[in-house]
């Protein structure tokens, strides 16, 4: 009989990062229903229904050993989830049925508490373990003839790929138990990732996006009341690793249970009513189980007739005596059917050694295969303790994964006084991935002191800054290799100095690499004083940010001429009067110099097909490089580009007063791109303008207008001085007051186009909602254009890479010339090779003057000598104050919205 999907919901307290926000609760459970509230009221609140909702926000007492009590009979804790979903679990599967639980959700909402447990709150998967042993037990003890057997796999998908797998399911009476902990379900909008992890995200995108359109197709299944079999539907199992290892789970023989966790926050809204949705579907799809025959005999019977088949063919009796060539049509040589048969005979012997062994292994006793299993558990101990003792006494650097349980799973032990870093047979410490070369790092230990030296043109980040000198490296250091190798310092020496002085270190997490690095690019990371809205521009700023890495790396890898930039764009940038500024990416072709600005949402789609093609590009795909119409690098100059946005302030209507202006355009850095001209002409009844003698319309307070009628036109003329690169097909745009749709121009193709366009308005009756409006808030007009495609020199030839030097090489020869002005004289560019060389100058000194800090810091001095500072700061050095004064200048200037991630 078809049974559907048990579903379940529950939500977590705060985390720390909720809290500092001063999140909101936006999730609410009454009885089996849950309630998400949108945060700014916008809609109305959706509801769902579910076989359970388990409320675990608040309402609980915490107890000496830890555990989590309820105080509030609201308040669910980790027992009476294991009642409600372990023991059903565990019941079925005694009875001899095929068991499944698993947990979805964003990352940090809560599966992995729920399905694995933290210290005393033990989860489902723990708990599952002990009261099936201790049933076991029981049985033993009532009827101790009984044999079990449990056997447990485990099994890892990394990279769409089975990783790990371990035991056999070969029983006298089997039920299979299926406990899942996905990965993170918004991992497919932000993994932050780069090599290894580059291609993890696409596969953990591929994984989830499949399950689910398997999970939309056995919801549609369902619908038609047919068995999936016999259904028209197809559900695409076979389409990833992941659903095909969940198929008997989510549409076969399987009792199946789905725990879905969300937060309660309102930073995470989106995120949740995706959860939501996601469970939703779910419990509409119905399994049928059925108890399960007993596969050993079954298996060994099948074996047994394969091998009587294989000796009979062996014996003449199943090889054709006459083998025909059939290219030719003619008999085969006598030459040719003895080595025919010789091949056949072959892969029968080793079908049938193969056999056997299926057959030995089956027939083997529970003893046996225990013993077999116990000393690899022993072989993987001595292994385990072996590097152990190693870590103790080397350095050794750990992985900063943006998943905690992922994070320490990788360790490079600094075995050696000198190793090397990087993708090449030479290296001890094996990276792969996005820009790592093929020596990327020299790690040298000298005694108590470890040094780290960068390849030439590698790039590496040291909490935060930019490696370029020989630097020593100090216990719990963060590195970044190229975009997405993140690492911390193990530095066995001074970790146990610090816990004989008492000291302490604090523990390193993802978010704090990530908004050290965004400090020292230049962005203001501080959150005291701000308000609930800049922490989240900073926040969307820290998580885009590696994203932008990513897509500029994979860009290099590719070749594809494309460079990405962070942008932060208001909200009148956008042609909004109110609202946050958000953050959107440029994308910049580095031959033709155009441009084009991408929404977050755009870019994390595009950059996650960007890892798709790298991934296809590292396995040797011939077909990576997609076609224009799907390259997620290409964009059209075909579409509009946005040339900037004109604001005209519309209080003079409350007046009845015209307009006649010509209004700057500026772009989303508030750079000036032309000028609008604009007429705005109040009406008379029949549509005639008001004339300054018409002393029936004057109006010396906007109350008096209350009630009556308002008309006038509206002409946009023209506009002149626009960018000549985007003066193809330019139009203008804009709604007025309470418009659903907006109003546009014609399409003129000039930098100086003449439109002419009119339109006019009524408003009949005046409101004191319509008087606000005209009187506060300015009309957007957006000047839209499409970009023109300028002839190229041998910049094409160049390397993407090579193209993006250039531009950079471009940019500090700008901060040059301003500097070369401060100083007076004729102001005329200064040599860019001496430009240069006085920065690498400049950011040796600062090296050096913070290898003397360190220095004084590991040996508790809490001074540095001033004859080793003057040192550094030499004569020559000392110019370089005007270099470094411009650029944190323009660090400084509020205009300066766009930084480029390189």
């Amino acid at each position: 009989m078809a049974e559907s999907i048990k579903v379940a919901v529950r939500v977590r307290p705060f985390n720390t990062r909720e809290l500092e926000r001063g999140a909101k609760l936006v999730i609410d459970m009454q009885g089996n229903q849950t309630i998400i509230n949108h945060p700014k009221g916008e809609v109305d609140p959706k509801k769902f229904s579910f076989d359970y909702s388990y409320w675990s926000h608040d309402g609980y007492k915490e107890d000496d050993e830890g555990y989590m009590h309820p105080e509030d009979p609201r308040y669910c804790d980790q027992k009476r989830v294991f009642e409600d979903l372990g023991e059903g679990v565990l019941t079925n599967a005694w009875a001899g049925y095929n068991c499944s639980l698993f947990a979805y959700g964003q990352t940090g909402a809560g599966k992995s508490y729920s399905i694995v447990g933290y210290g005393v709150n033990k989860g489902v998967i723990p708990v599952v373990c002990q009261k099936l042993f201790a049933k076991i037990e029981e049985k033993v003890v009532a009827n101790p003839k009984d044999e079990y057997e449990v056997t447990l796999a485990m099994i890892e998908i990394y990279n769409e790929q089975k990783t790990k797998e371990e035991g056999q399911q070969a029983m006298t009476k089997t039920s299979v138990i299926n406990l899942v902990d996905l990965a993170g379900s918004e991992r497919a909008a932000s993994t932050g990732a780069a090599g290894d992890r580059l291609k993890e995200g696409a596969a953990i995108n591929q994984s989830l996006s499949t399950l689910g359109n398997v999970i939309a197709a056995l919801a549609d299944v369902a619908a038609e009341g047919k068995p999936p079999g016999k259904s028209k539907v197809i559900v695409p199992f076979r389409d990833s690793s992941l659903t095909k290892l969940l198929k008997n789970a989510l549409g076969g023989n399987s009792k199946t249970v789905m725990m879905a966790a969300v937060s309660p926050a309102d930073i995470n809204y989106d995120e949740s009513l995706s959860t939501l949705k996601f469970a939703d579907r779910v419990k509409r799809i119905k399994t049928v189980a059925e108890v399960n025959e007993s596969p050993t005999e079954k298996l060994i019977r099948e074996l047994r007739e394969e091998n009587q088949k294989l000796m009979k063919m062996l014996g003449g009796q199943g090889i054709p005596a006459n083998l025909t060539d059939v290219s030719g049509g003619g008999e085969v040589s006598e030459e040719e059917k003895e080595r025919i048969r010789k091949e056949i005979e072959e892969e029968m012997r080793a079908q049938m050694l193969e056999n056997q062994k299926a057959l030995e292994d089956s027939s083997k006793s529970a003893a046996e295969k225990l013993a077999e299993m116990e000393k690899a558990m022993e072989e993987e101990k001595i292994k385990r303790q072996a590097e152990d003792e190693k870590r103790k006494k080397k350095p050794y650097l750990w992985n900063l994964n943006e998943d905690p349980a992922l994070s320490g799973i990788v360790c490079h032990v600094i075995e050696r006084t000198k190793v090397l870093v990087g993708k090449g047979d030479k290296c001890q410490v094996k990276l792969t991935g996005l820009s790592i070369m093929d020596e990327h790092a020299l790690i040298e230990v000298d005694k108590q002191n470890i040094y780290l030296t960068a390849r030439m043109n590698a790039k590496i980040t040291l909490n935060g800054e930019n490696v370029v000198a020989k630097t020593e490296l100090h216990h719990n250091d963060r590195l970044l290799f190229s975009a997405g190798h993140v690492y911390v310092v193990h530095h066995p020496y001074q970790f146990k100095k610090a816990a004989k002085e008492g000291k302490t270190y604090s523990p390193i997490t993802w978010d704090i690499v990530q908004t050290e690095i965004a400090e020292h690019s230049g962005f203001d990371v501080n959150k005291k004083g701000k308000t609930e809205e800049e922490i989240l521009l900073q926040e969307d700023l820290i998580s885009v940010m590696p994203m932008v890495n990513e897509a500029n790396a994979i860009s290099e890898e590719l070749d594809k001429k494309k460079t990405f930039e962070i942008a932060l764009v208001s909200p009148q940038a956008r042609g909004m009067s109110k609202g946050r500024t958000e953050v959107m990416v440029k994308i910049v072709d580095l031959i033709h110099g155009n441009s084009w600005l991408w929404d977050r949402n755009k870019f994390i789609n595009r950059k996650y097909k960007m890892l798709e093609m790298y991934q296809n590009h590292v396995d040797g795909d011939a077909d990576w490089d997609l076609p224009q119409d799907i390259d997620p690098f290409y964009e059209t100059v075909a579409s509009h580009v946005l040339i900037g946005q004109a604001q005209i302030h519309l209080k003079c209507l409350t007046y009845l007063i015209g307009f006649d202006e010509s209004v700057i355009i500026t772009d989303y850095q508030a750079q000036e791109r032309g000028y609008l001209q604009v007429q705005i002409v109040p009406l008379k009844e029949n549509e005639t303008p008001i004339e300054d003698e018409d002393d029936d319309y004057f109006v010396e307070e906007p109350s008096e207008l209350v009630g009556k009628s308002m008309k006038y036109k509206f002409n946009v003329v023209g506009a002149k001085g626009l960018p000549p690169k985007m003066s193809n097909d330019v139009y203008c745009e804009f709604k007025l007051y309470l418009e659903d749709s907006p109003n546009e121009t014609d399409r003129v193709t000039s930098k100086n186009p003449d439109w002419n366009w009119s339109k006019v308005f009524t408003h009949s009756p005046v409101t004191d909602q319509l008087l606000e409006y005209l009187n506060d808030e300015p009309l957007i007009v957006k000047v839209w254009g499409k970009q023109r495609i300028e002839s190229v020199s041998s910049a094409q030839n160049l390397t993407t890479k090579e193209l993006k030097s250039v531009k950079e090489k471009e940019k500090i020869a700008t901060y040059m010339k301003k500097v070369s002005a401060g100083q007076g004289g004729s102001g005329g560019e200064l040599d860019l090779g001496a430009a240069l060389k006085k920065v690498e100058h400049m950011l040796l000194m600062v090296n050096e003057i913070k290898k003397l800090s360190d220095d004084a810091k590991a040996n508790d001095k809490s001074t540095v000598d001033v004859s080793a500072i003057d040192a550094v700061l030499t004569p020559e050095r000392m110019k370089l104050e005007d270099v470094s004064k411009v650029i944190e200048d323009e660090k400084k200037n509020p205009n300066s919205q766009v930084c480029c991630i390189s």
